[in-house]
C-alpha cells in the first residue's frame, strides 16, 4: 500500500521556508541577522511535531510498523498476558473508512500457535485502536482463514472456536459455577463438599440453534449459538450425612465420567451463546452444561435441596427493570480512584478510595451511575426534596454504595463480582462511551457527567446554600460491608503495627549490623581476602542499603499490611529469631538477618 505520512510534510516546509527565506530577509533590511536567527527558529518549530509524532499524525494510518505496534500493545494487556508474537500480515479492507485487517500468528506459553485476527480502525491524529468485539484467535488446526477473507461479518457472527470465547466461557460460566454450587453444598447440615480443578478445556465445536434464553441487555446483539465438548480434570468429595455421593452426583450432572481414588475425568457437553456489544466493545457469554433435573432429582434422593443453577450462577442485571419517571435526570461521576483511605474492602491489595456525593434537586427525581477502577466507597446524601430513583455502580474492584435506603434500586457490576455485563469507570478517555451504557441501563442517554477531582466530592444539582442540612439513610453503614478484625492498609498499617509495639522505627545501628553483616558474607564467599582502605571514606557503605523508604525494624511475628505499592512502600529490617512475616512485600523492601538476604523488587538495586 502506497503510504503518504506527515513526516513528508516536513522536507516540504522546508522547501518552502529556504525558498521564501531570501524575500523574507529583503523586506527587514537592517535587520537581517536578527530576522535570520527567528526565521530558523520558527522553521523548526513547524517541521519538529512533523517527525516527533508521525505516528499519530500518520494520514493513511497503517504500516508494518504500526501494525507491529498495535499488535504488541494488544498482546501486552493482561487479558493476552503469556503470548508472543511470531509474524504479521495486514492489508487495507476498507480505506474509506479507515478499516485494516490484521492477521498474526503468536504463541502461548506453551509454545501452541495461533492466528489473531484483528480489524483495527484508523483516524487522523489518534492512531489506530482496536476493540476486543474486533478481535479474535483461532487454532489453525480447526481453521485457518486467509487475510483477504476477512470481513466485518466473521466479528459480527463470531466463530464457536475463538480463544477469546473460550476463556470467557471457562473463566466466568463453568468455574463461577462450581465455586457457588459447592458452596451451598457446604452450608447444608451434615455436609462436607471440596474439589479442585486441574484442568479446564472445550474441543470439538460446532454450530448449533439458539438453545439458551437470550438474557443479555436490549444493548447486546446476537453474535452465534455454539456446542462443543467440556474436558475436566480435578479432584472431588462430596459427603452428605457421612456418606460418600461424588459418583452419584457427578453422574447425574454430567454425560460421561471416569475415576480413579479421587480423581475425576468429566466430559460432558456445553451450550453457548455469544453476544457483542458494539458500544462498549465487550463480549459476553453464558453457557449451560449441567442437566438441572437429574441434578436436582439426585440430590433429593439422598435427602438434600440444591437450588437450581438460575439461582446458584445468577446472573448479573443489567439494567432496571422498573419504569422511570420521564422528566428524571440521569447523573454519571467518577474517576480512576478517589480520595485515598486506610481502609480495605477487599482482597486486591489496594487501599479503598472515598467519593462523597452531594444531590440537591428537588424539582427533579435522580438516577446516578457512579464508576472507578479502584475498590470504592461511595457516600451519598441529598437535600430535602430530592428523590433519587436508582443507583447503577461498577469499577473493576469492589464497589461499595452507602447513604441510600434499602428500598432504593441499586445494581452492583465489577469485574470482580464475575459480572456478566462488563464493567468500566469513568474518565475523559471514557466519557464517550457513557450515553450508550445509560441507554443499556434506564433507556436513555445521560444528564450530565463530572469527572471527580482526586479529593472524590462531587455535587449535583442546584447550588447549595450555606447550612443546607443534608440527609441520608442508615440502612447502608460502612460497618455492615467491612471487617474491622482485618489490619489496615498502606502506611496506616504500618502505624498501627508500630502503635502495638510490632514495629518501631530503624535506627542507624540497623543500617550497621546489616553492613557487619555483608561485609562478613563477603569475606566469607572470597576467601577472607582484606578490603582495600578508602582515605576520605568508609568500605562499609558498599554494604550498607543507600536509600530507605518508610524503614522499620520488625519486632515480632506480623502480617505485611497491603497496599505496600510506590510512594507507600516501606523498608523492614528483620533481626534473628524474628519470624519471617506473612503477607504481600508489595513494592517494599526486606533485609533479613536470619539469612543475610534480600527481599524485594528493588534489592540489587539500592
Amino acid at each position: 500500500m502506497y503510504e503518504i505520512t506527515t513526516s513528508w510534510l516536513g522536507p516540504f516546509i522546508i522547501a518552502i521556508g529556504i525558498a521564501a527565506r531570501p524575500y523574507v530577509l529583503k523586506r527587514f533590511g537592517k535587520k537581517v541577522n536578527l530576522v535570520n536567527v527567528l526565521y530558523i527558529v520558527i522553521l523548526i518549530l513547524l517541521t519538529l511535531p512533523f517527525y516527533m509524532w508521525t505516528y499519530r499524525f500518520t494520514l493513511m494510518s497503517m504500516n508494518n510498523k504500526s501494525a507491529k505496534k498495535l499488535v504488541l500493545k494488544t498482546l501486552d494487556s493482561k487479558i493476552f498476558n503469556g503470548y508472543k508474537l511470531n509474524s504479521l500480515k495486514w492489508k487495507p479492507y476498507d480505506e474509506k473508512k479507515n478499516l485494516y485487517n490484521i492477521k498474526a500468528a503468536i504463541a502461548d506459553k506453551k509454545h501452541n500457535n495461533y492466528y489473531m485476527y484483528l480489524q483495527p480502525t484508523c483516524k487522523f491524529f489518534k492512531g489506530c485502536e482496536i476493540r476486543l468485539n474486533k478481535m479474535m484467535i483461532i487454532n489453525p488446526d480447526v481453521k485457518n482463514i486467509q487475510l483477504k477473507d476477512m470481513d466485518r461479518r466473521m466479528f459480527a457472527q463470531r466463530d464457536c472456536s475463538d480463544v477469546i470465547v473460550q476463556d470467557i466461557v471457562l473463566e466466568k460460566n463453568v468455574k463461577p459455577f462450581f465455586k457457588a454450587l459447592f458452596a451451598k453444598w457446604n452450608s447444608l447440615k451434615n455436609s462436607k463438599a471440596a474439589y479442585r480443578i486441574d484442568k479446564l478445556s472445550l474441543r470439538d465445536f460446532k454450530h448449533t440453534k439458539l438453545m439458551i434464553k437470550n438474557v443479555q441487555d436490549n444493548q447486546a446483539k446476537f453474535s452465534n449459538s455454539c456446542k462443543a465438548n467440556l474436558y475436566i480434570k480435578g479432584d472431588f468429595d462430596i459427603n452428605f450425612k457421612n456418606q460418600n455421593n461424588t459418583k452419584g452426583l457427578l453422574n447425574s450432572m454430567f454425560d460421561k465420567i471416569t475415576s480413579h481414588n479421587g480423581h475425576y475425568k468429566i466430559k460432558t457437553n456445553i451450550y453457548y451463546n455469544i453476544y457483542t456489544n458494539k458500544d462498549i466493545g465487550a463480549i459476553n457469554v453464558n453457557s449451560i452444561f449441567v442437566d438441572l433435573k437429574k441434578m436436582k432429582k439426585a440430590a433429593k434422593s439422598i435427602g438434600s435441596k440444591i437450588r437450581s443453577r438460575k439461582k446458584l450462577a445468577k446472573h448479573s442485571k443489567c439494567s432496571f427493570e422498573q419504569s422511570f419517571p420521564k422528566n428524571m435526570a440521569i447523573y454519571a461521576t467518577g474517576r480512576y480512584g478517589g480520595k485515598r483511605t486506610n481502609l480495605q474492602i477487599d482482597e486486591s491489595g489496594h487501599q479503598a478510595r472515598k467519593f462523597d456525593i452531594i444531590v440537591n434537586s428537588p424539582k427533579k427525581p435522580v438516577a446516578l451511575i457512579l464508576a472507578s477502577y479502584e475498590p470504592s466507597i461511595w457516600n451519598i446524601k441529598w437535600t430535602k426534596g430530592t428523590r433519587i430513583e436508582a443507583v447503577y455502580v461498577s469499577g473493576y474492584y469492589r464497589q461499595i454504595v452507602l447513604g441510600i435506603p434499602n428500598k432504593t434500586p441499586l445494581i452492583n457490576n465489577t469485574y470482580k463480582n464475575k459480572s456478566q455485563c462488563g464493567y468500566f469507570y469513568i474518565s475523559e478517555k471514557t466519557a464517550r462511551s457513557i450515553n450508550s451504557i445509560s441507554r443499556r441501563i434506564f433507556g436513555r442517554n445521560v444528564g450530565l457527567i463530572y469527572i471527580s477531582k482526586r479529593d472524590g466530592k462531587v455535587q449535583f444539582g442546584g447550588k447549595l446554600l450555606p447550612n443546607t442540612k443534608l440527609y441520608d439513610s442508615k440502612d447502608r453503614i460502612l460497618s455492615k460491608y467491612i471487617d474491622k478484625t482485618k489490619p489496615l492498609a498502606g502506611q496506616a498499617g504500618l502505624r498501627d503495627l508500630e502503635k502495638k509495639g510490632f514495629l518501631r522505627a530503624y535506627t542507624k545501628k540497623d543500617l550497621l549490623k546489616w553492613a557487619n553483616l555483608q561485609e562478613k558474607i563477603y569475606k566469607k564467599s572470597h576467601n577472607n581476602q582484606s578490603l582495600p582502605k578508602i582515605v576520605n571514606g568508609n568500605i562499609k557503605k558498599s554494604f550498607t542499603p543507600s536509600f530507605v523508604l518508610h524503614g522499620y525494624t520488625i519486632l515480632k511475628k506480623i502480617t505485611i499490611p497491603k497496599g505496600l505499592y510506590g510512594a507507600d512502600a516501606a523498608t523492614f529490617f528483620l533481626p534473628k529469631r524474628v519470624p519471617f512475616p506473612k503477607g504481600n512485600l508489595g513494592h517494599s523492601t526486606l533485609y533479613d538477618f536470619n539469612t543475610g538476604k534480600c527481599y524485594g523488587v528493588l534489592c540489587g538495586h539500592i
